[in-house]
């Protein structure tokens, strides 16, 4: 047995407050009858007492509740054996090791923990090794043969995948073949924080049987190239893991060869960011290349990628509601900094995204304009505000709405659908908090983000031969604050080249699902030679 919050034992002291509280009664000494005292000297004689401890039974009960109460806040955590005693019936164990590209910093302690697991089984025991690299990979199925099971974990290799834990355990317990009988699964894995579920329930729901979690502890710190960011500038982030504030050099690097240098001071635990000249725009795009001579243990992801696109303006129809000013301020500066292709224009020019903020009382001339952008495939970006609030339905999909929580009680983002291409950066949503915001039924829509009570915040719906993609949310501080966060200049590149069918990103994480909707697809690596 452990305990998920053993700080409290601390409290345990407090189980000499009832002791102290039975001696508080105290026993005066019977008085001596004497036959005068006339004769003895007047003065005063200390007065003697004895505590004793009274109420026994009620003192035990006291303790006991004390007792109680500080181990119901220490959260005990009862450990289940996964290996079954003789005479048990036989549980199938599943290893599962996280084959992602972070485990390449120290694969060899994984391998050895699963090793380990392996000998630990009894010999009629069935067991089957699996390895996690976005998708699962069956190296060992199962089976009693523990040669195989060893063959199967020292063939395995890290990859240079994401491996994300939500929905994990019952995916895992689905490919043993048992729905219905127990599987002991053992994870092994060095559990990133970007990787895990907003709420640990997700990362166990499903399960049919035990889960224990082997956490292999990282090799040593880490930096990395944490993304690369083009607009009038190319900004290198470079991010540090459990490091030291330390001095490192990042090079910038092109078809032509290298295109700049800098030293730039990460500070502990921290991120620090180099600039340099953006190249010179071309008629085809351009690859950047940048590299941190960080010399740590994983040294694949001291590389970052990039791609500086020909700019082409791209039209971006836009209807601003008179009580959405501050959202469209937000909104150009944040498509200037992640799609500067894309230019607000007028609902009369044609675009392949349009754009509505607050759009409740839409005048009829602009209302047929998104409905006829809609019917001929087009795709609009929507968001809410106090005119919609007012109205109570969204327009153009009418929905009903309801208020949600008010100002004061700020709302956790969880990510229903990481895989969709409107959530494939890199945005870090757990910064992310909604004060404001509205609720709606999904309907036939797609809930891609949540709040921690439940409400549906980004919606995908469909409209006419075309999509609506809604925030039930407005991009103002007011309502929230994620247009003051890094999660919003990510989340706006990526919606809009969804919204857009222009899916691929200036820059992807290997191991990411790419939705690229056409029939045929041509794939060319960096010096032009079809793949």
């Amino acid at each position: 047995m452990s305990f998920a919050a053993a700080a409290f034992l601390a409290g345990f002291a407090l189980l000499a407050l009832p002791w102290w509280l039975h001696r508080r009664d105290t026993h005066r000494p019977d008085p001596q009858v004497v036959s005068s005292l006339l004769l003895l000297r007047p003065g005063e004689a200390p007065e003697q007492m004895r505590k004793t401890l009274r109420h026994r039974w009620l003192m035990a009960l006291r303790m006991l509740l004390f007792a109680v109460l500080v181990l119901a806040f220490a959260q005990p955590v009862l450990r289940e054996r996964l290996v079954p005693e003789v005479g048990t019936p036989r549980v199938p164990q599943l290893i599962a090791v996280d084959t992602s590209l972070s485990m390449a910093a120290d694969f060899a302690a994984a391998r050895q923990r699963a090793h380990a697991l392996i000998d630990g089984l009894p010999p009629d025991v069935p067991a089957a090794v699996v390895g996690l690299d976005g998708d699962i990979t069956v190296a060992a199925p199962l089976g009693t043969d523990r040669q195989a099971l060893h063959a199967a974990v020292a063939g395995l290799r890290p990859g240079n995948g994401r491996l994300a834990f939500e929905g994990l355990s019952e995916r895992l317990t689905v490919l043993a073949g048992s729905t219905r009988e127990p599987v002991a699964l053992h994870l092994i894995s060095d559990f990133q924080r970007t990787a895990l579920p907003a709420q640990f329930n997700a990362l166990v729901d499903g399960a049919q049987g035990p889960i224990e979690l082997h956490p292999v502890p990282p090799a040593g710190p880490n930096w990395r190239v944490e993304g690369i960011h083009v607009d009038r500038l190319v900004t290198v982030a470079v991010r540090g893991f459990g490091t030291p504030e330390r001095s490192l050099d990042v090079r910038l690097d092109g078809p032509s060869g290298e295109l700049g240098r800098r030293s730039l001071t990460v500070p502990a635990d921290g991120t620090a960011h180099a600039s340099f000249p953006l190249p010179p725009r071309s008629d085809e795009d351009v690859w950047l290349e940048a590299v941190v001579d960080a010399g740590d243990a994983l040294a694949v992801d001291d590389v970052g990628y990039a791609v500086v696109r020909r700019l082409d303006a791209v039209p971006m129809p836009m209807y601003v509601a008179p009580t959405a000013a501050a959202q469209a301020e937000y909104l150009r500066v944040g498509i200037a900094a992640a799609l500067p292709r894309f230019q607000p224009a007028a609902l009369d020019q044609s675009g392949p995204v349009a754009v509505a903020l607050d759009p409740a009382d839409l005048p009829a001339q602009d209302r047929q304009a998104l409905e006829r952008h809609l019917a001929n495939g087009g795709a609009v970006l929507m968001t809410v505000g106090p005119a919609t609030r007012r109205a109570a339905r969204v327009p153009l999909l009418d929905l009903p709405l309801e208020e949600g929580a008010r100002d004061g009680e700020p709302r956790r983002v969880v990510v229903a659908d990481r895989t969709h291409p409107a959530l494939a950066g890199t945005a870090d949503w757990s910064a992310v908090a909604v004060s404001r915001y509205l609720r709606a039924a999904p309907a036939a829509g797609t809930v891609l983000l949540r709040l921690d009570d439940g409400a549906p915040l980004l919606l995908e719906h469909p409209a006419g031969a075309g999509r609506v993609l809604l925030l039930l949310t407005a991009l103002d501080p007011a309502w929230s604050n994620l247009v003051t966060t890094a999660a919003f200049v990510t989340w706006l590149a990526d919606a809009v080249g969804h919204l857009a069918e222009d899916t691929l990103p200036v820059t992807a994480l290997a191991g990411e699902t790419l939705t690229i909707p056409s029939a045929s697809v041509q794939v060319f690596d960096a010096s032009g030679r079809r793949m």
